[in-house]
């Protein structure tokens, strides 16, 4: 792992911070005034106009007048769709946070609307990219404080899909991701009791491996999980404990090669 002084870690935080204001005062400049230039088209040739910039892929610029539209008519016929037309867009520029303001507001507005597995669908997408924060991609982390916020959301996204929309076009990739996010959070969660295994407070390790155990007894953490439990109930000298969780995991993983951490004092590292 690459590790940096604190000046360099504060150096590019800082010009990180930097590139994402001037970004954002492009965006705003780019757009002052920019209804103007619809004033006299009709409804139909503003929206057409936004279908014929999504086909060319040029996405701000449909963003540009299915805003426009709004704005100019509010109640024009064209309003659902132009919040779909509006969430891909912005998908597709990865202005995430206007996808989920923009899912959110269609759920409120069109409760049934014959669209609503898309929107949960894209809305599980966009948390799913928002797990890793811009900070995090350039500087290093604790593994201990990350926030599983979006992972989480993403999965509820995708599971209410999933209920309420059986023969949606999108359950095949929903259930999909939704595998790589369980696994995921298991992932995430043996990442913090090794950590804690490694500094040597074993409740906390306890704890976390036992998350894995109940809440994703799927994922392909669980051997792991069993292995930083008896080692740390062998470091606390809890003997009984250590005994039942070694049954248990022989039961199930009898040929599994993670048995020599068990049967010997090798330091246990997952990462």
């Amino acid at each position: 792992m690459l590790r940096f002084s604190k000046r360099k870690q504060y150096k590019s935080f800082f010009n990180i911070c930097i590139g994402i204001l001037f970004s954002l005062l492009l965006i705003s400049c780019d757009t002052v005034g920019s209804i103007d230039k619809f004033q006299h088209q009709d409804t139909t040739q503003i929206f057409n106009g936004g279908i014929l910039a999504m086909k060319h892929g040029n996405y701000l610029s449909a963003i540009d007048h299915f805003s426009a539209l709004e704005k100019l008519y509010p109640d024009n016929k064209y309003a659902e769709k132009i919040l779909i037309y509006k969430i891909y867009a912005y998908y597709k520029q990865n202005k995430n946070t206007e996808v989920l303001a923009n899912c959110d507001r269609f759920l409120k507005v069109y409760p049934m609307s014959n669209n609503i597995d898309y929107v949960y669908y894209m809305r599980g997408v966009v948390n799913m990219k928002m797990n890793q924060t811009i900070v995090e991609k350039f500087l290093p982390y604790d593994p201990a404080e990350r926030d599983l916020t979006s992972l989480k959301l993403a999965f509820s996204d995708f599971n209410l899909l999933i209920k309420a929309f059986p023969q949606s076009r999108y359950l095949v990739d929903a259930r999909q991701r939704m595998i790589f996010i369980h696994n995921i959070l298991a992932r995430y969660y043996l990442r913090v009791a090794n950590f804690y295994y490694l500094h040597s407070d074993y409740i906390a390790t306890i704890n976390n491996a036992n998350t894995i155990i109940i809440n994703y007894q799927t994922s392909d953490s669980v051997p792991y999980a069993l292995v930083l439990l008896i080692k740390s109930y062998q470091a606390l000298k809890l003997t009984k404990e250590a005994q039942l969780v070694l049954q248990v995991f022989h039961y199930n993983y009898p040929h599994s090669p993670l048995s020599k951490y068990i049967l010997n004092n090798t330091d246990y590292k997952i990462y």
